[in-house]
């Protein structure tokens, strides 16, 4: 008798209680154990329940009705337990926030192997590689709730990784985490998945680093199965996954948009950096000497008011030995768009607590619009700057998005007239009209976090800070996001947004900071960032694709973005 498949579905549909039509709907798959399995899609296109059903939380926590059956290594998720499913399958959820129960780092880890009776000492074995395998060693005593969002993701994929589960169901696992991380918690899942044979199955928009790491994609929209297949045979689908809404390496979406002019016709479209550089190498695209950007390429024009100053700025929490930030100098002047970007844990978000007077300095000088932020309160900042975090769960309180909206303008004594404007305002230029009387609680997590900025453009803040603005976010949703903070920075607000996201820095923004472990590597613009390529290995960062690729291609002038490179290539081969 052969080995039952890891994962069996069956003619599989699911409605929550409530929704008005199925989540999924006739579903089958087979995954077979020692697969790697990507579960691509847009936002709301049913992966999440998915990956729900893989350890029983639907049927058995979710209400809802179900028809056909899910089994797991054999077993019918109807008729086994959470707690049975959970030492079969592990499951990383998208908000590390609800799978956080212990008082320390060390307990977190060991929480899942003492209630599966492992022995001490090989708990205590587990807990050391884990933690070595997510960047988190020296931080076993800290408590979840003082790390940073990524390593609290980090923290949660441990937990997993020390159960040591014959399937591993990952949704989103990367997402709060810097582009070194990300890379090095991919490889380090799926070697474990090898050498042990595991079952890997990761819901992601991050192709780029997995399109290697995987032996299969399947493509979520709608609720049902689109595409099945090998990464290439599905990347070969370029036109409609990008009409889908779903990421594709930016070198694949590069080709699927020069693949009909003449001198670019392939067979195949490339899927890594490395078949994207040999081909435009053999296509004659690569100079033959490095060369520097012309200097036009590097000019900005600056305000004289400056909004956000801070003077050797030094920060310690109260548990913490090491200094959070220290000596951080920073100028931010009207219409900047500067990012702040840095590995996990490098005093991202402090600093920007520090600059809304959530926390005070505890060193240097903080000015934001003249005022010293140690002798403000936080609401008397809030027509000076405004602050979205990342998650926007914990911004989100009132029964429905009119109220959501209408709060602040209370709070800060608008008139009348001068609410319902602003409120009109962000209503129409986040789209959110339809929405109004609905609890921002039903609706999807990319719209809550349009509503959670929109709550605070209300306030009509010269500055707008971002704090991870399109984590999770299918492509499509990410850009809606972006635009609008883009198109605010036209009209003379000054942003800062903090992120992981390489591609949406070269894309937007104009300046960059990169802190490290609370101090500043680098302050200029976005154009000379990049050129810095040791020091963003240090900061746990690296160029998008795109950058790299015109690395390598020696090519001599600013290319931040696809259609950067799209523009370059066409005129250099005349087409």
């Amino acid at each position: 008798m052969g080995t039952s498949p890891a994962v069996r579905i069956e003619n599989l549909t699911w409605t929550y209680e409530g929704a008005e039509k199925p989540a999924l709907k006739g579903i089958n798959l087979t995954i077979q154990p020692g697969e790697v399995v990507l579960i691509a899609g847009p936002n709301g296109s049913g992966r999440t329940t998915l990956c729900r059903l893989l350890n029983g939380l639907i049927p058995h926590f979710f209400d809802g009705k179900m028809t056909g059956n899910v089994f797991i290594n054999g077993i019918n998720t109807r008729e086994a337990t959470i707690g049975h499913l959970s030492q079969i399958s592990g499951l990383v959820f998208d908000d590390p926030l609800s799978q956080l129960v212990s008082p320390t780092v060390f307990d977190e880890i060991a929480f899942g192997p003492e209630n599966l009776g492992v022995p001490p000492d090989e708990i205590r074995k587990r807990i050391t590689e884990s933690l070595e395998f997510v960047r988190l060693v020296g931080y076993e005593e800290r408590a979840p709730y003082t790390l940073s969002g990524g390593e609290q993701q980090s923290l949660c994929i441990a937990s997993i990784i020390a159960m040591r589960p014959q399937i591993y169901v990952l949704d989103e696992p990367t997402s709060n985490l810097d582009p070194i991380g990300t890379e090095q918690v991919f490889r380090v899942i799926a070697r474990l998945a090898q050498e042990e044979k595991k079952t890997l199955i990761i819901v992601s928009h991050n192709t780029e680093e997995l399109v290697t790491l995987v032996s299969r994609i399947i493509v979520i929209n709608d609720g049902q199965v689109a595409l099945d297949g090998d990464p290439r045979s599905v990347f070969a689908k370029a036109e409609y996954l990008l009409k889908t809404r779903i990421a594709i390496p930016q070198v694949t979406e590069l080709f699927e948009k020069l693949k009909h002019l003449p001198k670019f016709r392939v067979s195949t479209l490339p899927i890594t950096l490395d078949e994207a550089y040999a081909k435009l190498r053999e296509l004659g695209f690569e100079n033959s000497a490095e060369t520097t950007p012309r200097a036009e390429d590097y000019e900005d024009a600056k305000s004289d008011e400056l909004l956000v100053e801070a003077d050797h700025v030094g920060f310690s929490y109260a548990e913490s030995q090491a200094k959070a930030l220290d000596d951080v100098n920073l100028k931010v002047r009207k219409g900047d768009f500067l990012a702040v970007i840095g590995q996990n844990g490098s005093g991202k978000t402090t600093l920007v607590k520090n600059i809304v007077a959530l926390l005070k300095p505890t060193e240097g000088v903080l000015r934001v619009g003249g005022l010293d932020v140690r002798k403000v309160k936080t609401w008397q900042l809030a027509d000076k700057v405004g602050i979205v975090f990342q998650n926007p769960d914990i911004q989100l309180f009132s029964e429905s998005v009119v109220k959501e909206l209408a709060f602040g303008t209370k709070a800060m004594g608008f008139t009348p007239e001068r609410a319902n404007e602003r409120m009109s305002y962000v209503a129409e230029r986040f789209g959110l009209k339809d929405l109004m009387n609905e609890s921002p609680g039903e609706v999807d997590k990319g719209t809550r976090q349009k509503i959670a900025i929109a709550a605070v453009v209300v306030l009509d803040p010269q500055t707008l800070i971002i704090d991870e603005p399109t984590t999770g976010q299918d492509p499509d949703s990410a850009r809606q996001i972006m635009n609008i903070a883009s198109q605010m920075n036209k009209e003379g607000k000054t942003i800062i947004m903090i992120t992981h996201s390489m591609p949406l820095v070269a894309e937007y923004a104009k300046k960059a900071m990169v802190l490290s472990d609370g101090h500043v590597l680098f302050q200029g613009l976005v154009k000379n960032v990049y050129q810095e390529t040791e020091m963003l290995k240090k900061a746990s960062l690296k160029p998008p694709q795109i950058i790299q690729l015109a690395h390598l291609l020696k090519i001599p002038q600013r290319i931040l973005s696809v259609d950067d490179m799209y523009s370059y290539l066409v005129k250099r081969a005349g087409a």
